[in-house]
């Protein structure tokens, strides 16, 4: 993906995981009485997300700092058998009620199912990982932007080409991570929209990034 005179933030899913890590690091409650099920997840050493099952047709995510300072809310709605409505608001500073944050809410329809607790709290962590790194113009890198512990297991499975097409329709349209702070553009809904449906799809699985094969991931591109 491109942006032009400018170094591109990075468009893999830097807070992202895989549904092993997820189930590795998750935690299941619920109330006797209540048939809301919450599943929270620490994401990194900043950040831990909590998702719950609203009803039969929502599902939400919140994302807190580990001071527990909210940093972004998502709510996927079921509006058709493969349509998805998702809301959030994001804190790009991390603060919570500080007016001198400017938060941005954004929604859009997603051509998928809705998603279950666990692969909505990653399609909330890849808004909120890009969101937040667009501030930044990293570069962008082969495969999917993680940590380098997880970097090469979440490239290399059954989610790792959602980066890879995500990274062609960049190229294609001539966007930059940018776009995820104006979600009205054609970037965002045409591209940035797509790859949150990926990965918060349970029933899609492209399978693994090119770069597995190249063995770059991680690479500058």
């Amino acid at each position: 993906m491109t942006r032009r005179g400018m170094k591109y933030a990075r468009t893999g899913a830097a807070m992202l995981i895989t549904l092993g890590a997820i189930a590795a690091g998750c935690e299941k409650s619920s109330n006797p009485g209540e048939s809301r099920q919450t599943v929270n997840v620490t994401l990194d050493e900043d950040s831990v997300a909590q998702g719950t099952q609203m009803d039969a047709t929502q599902v939400r995510v919140d994302i807190r700092s580990q001071t527990g300072v909210l940093q972004l809310r998502a709510d996927f709605q079921a509006v058709g058998p493969q349509r998805t409505l998702v809301t959030y608001t994001s804190f790009p500073t991390g603060t919570d009620g500080d007016m001198s944050a400017q938060p941005l809410t954004a929604s859009a329809q997603m051509d998928a199912e809705l998603p279950t607790v666990d692969r909505a709290i990653v399609g909330a962590a890849l808004i909120q990982a890009q969101v937040s790194r667009a501030i930044h113009y990293y570069y962008d890198n082969w495969g999917c932007d993680l940590p380098s512990a997880i970097r090469g297991p979440t490239s290399c499975g059954p989610k790792g080409r959602c980066c890879d097409i995500h990274d062609a329709c960049y190229k294609k349209h001539e966007c930059g991570a940018g776009s995820w702070l104006r979600p009205w553009t054609q970037c965002h809904l045409l591209c940035n929209v797509p790859a949150v449906a990926c990965f918060s799809s349970s029933s899609f699985n492209p399978g693994p990034s090119e770069c597995c094969a190249r063995g770059n991931c991680g690479d500058p591109r």
